[in-house]
C-alpha cells in the first residue's frame, strides 16, 4: 500500500505521497528509496542478526549528489510574503486598503533595486483586467520594475484565476491550467455540479482553465507560470523548465499543516525536475526552492 499509495489520485488530487517523507533528508526522495527502507526494515525486525544487510541495503537510497550548485535568476527578485485572512481578502470595505498596501510593496521594490516584484495569488482581489485605472497605474510601474501578481481576470462569461505579468509598460496575463479539486472545479457530472455549487457555494459557477502550460520571459530568460496547487503537479514541469515563479494564496488553511506539505511537495518537484521554484504567499513565507 505504501509503494502503491502515490499512485492514487482520486479526482486528481495526489498529495498524498510517501517521497515526501525523504525531503529535507540525506536520502534521495523516491518510490525506490521507500521501498529499500521497507525491505531493510523488514529485515532488521524479522532477522535481527542481518542489522548490518540493512544498513547497508539503507546506503544505497543515500543522496550523494546534494551539493550540486544551485542555479538562480540573473537578477534581483522581491518575493512579497502577505498575511490576509481569507474573511477578509474579498470585503469590499478592505480592497482600496489591500490595492494601496500592493502598490507600497512594490515601490519599496522599487528603492532596493530589484528587477521583479512577485505576490501572492489573490493579491488584489478584483477583475483586474476590468480596472482600467489600477491598470494603468501598474502599467506605469512596469517601466521601473517587472511585476507579477495574481488577480481574477475573465472573458466569454468565464471566469479564470490568472497571474498578471506587467513589464515596460506591456500586459500579460497567464490563467491557470490545473484546478483545485471541489475547490475551483466540481470533477462531477454537470446535474451534481450544479447541485453541490448551489448547496455550498451560493450558487457559483467553477471556475475555467486555460488549454496548456504558461511561460514568459524577463530579459531573455524563461520562466514557468504556476498558480498555487497546480504548482504541486508533474504536468507544469513538461520541458523540465529552469526557473519557476508560483504564486499561492494559503490563507484558506490557516492554521494547519497544509503550508509545510505544500513546501515539501514543491521541494520534490525542484529536485526531480532540476527547477528552481520561487514561491510568493498569502498566509504562510515566501520562499526560494532549489534542485
Amino acid at each position: 500500500f505504501l509503494l502503491f499509495a502515490s499512485y492514487i489520485a482520486p479526482f486528481g488530487f495526489d498529495w498524498l505521497n510517501f517521497e515526501l517523507i525523504f525531503v529535507d533528508t540525506f536520502f534521495i526522495p523516491s518510490i525506490y528509496t521507500l521501498a529499500l527502507v521497507l525491505i531493510s526494515i523488514i529485515i532488521a525486525i524479522k532477522f535481527n542478526i542481518y542489522f548490518g544487510i540493512s544498513l547497508l541495503i539503507c546506503s544505497l537510497a543515500i543522496n550523494y549528489n546534494y551539493k550540486t550548485e544551485p542555479k538562480s535568476l540573473p537578477f534581483d527578485i522581491s518575493l512579497i510574503s502577505t498575511n490576509i485572512s481569507q474573511d477578509k481578502i474579498w470585503e469590499r470595505s478592505t480592497k482600496d486598503k489591500i490595492v494601496k498596501n500592493n502598490l507600497d510593496m512594490i515601490d519599496q521594490a522599487i528603492s532596493d533595486g530589484s528587477r521583479i516584484v512577485v505576490l501572492p495569488e489573490s493579491a488584489f482581489p478584483l477583475f483586474l483586467d476590468h480596472s482600467e485605472i489600477l491598470l494603468s497605474v501598474l502599467k506605469q510601474k512596469s517601466h521601473q520594475i517587472a511585476i507579477v501578481a495574481g488577480a481574477l481576470g475573465t472573458n466569454d462569461n468565464k471566469i479564470y484565476n490568472s497571474t498578471y505579468l506587467f513589464d515596460k509598460g506591456e500586459i500579460k496575463r497567464l490563467d491557470k491550467l490545473i484546478l483545485v479539486p471541489f475547490g475551483e472545479e466540481i470533477p462531477l457530472p454537470n446535474f451534481i455540479k450544479n447541485l453541490i455549487n448551489e448547496i455550498f457555494f451560493d450558487s457559483a459557477v467553477d471556475y475555467s482553465h486555460a488549454n496548456s502550460v504558461s511561460d514568459y520571459e524577463i530579459d531573455g530568460v524563461k520562466i514557468r507560470n504556476a498558480i498555487c496547487y497546480e504548482a504541486t503537479r508533474d504536468e507544469l514541469f513538461v520541458d523540465k523548465p529552469k526557473f519557476m515563479i508560483a504564486i499561492t494564496n494559503n490563507a484558506w488553511f490557516a492554521p494547519s499543516t497544509q503550508p509545510n506539505l505544500q513546501s515539501k511537495l514543491l521541494k520534490l518537484k525542484a529536485y526531480k525536475y532540476k527547477t528552481t521554484i520561487y514561491h510568493s504567499v498569502n498566509g504562510s513565507p515566501s520562499q526560494m526552492i532549489t534542485p
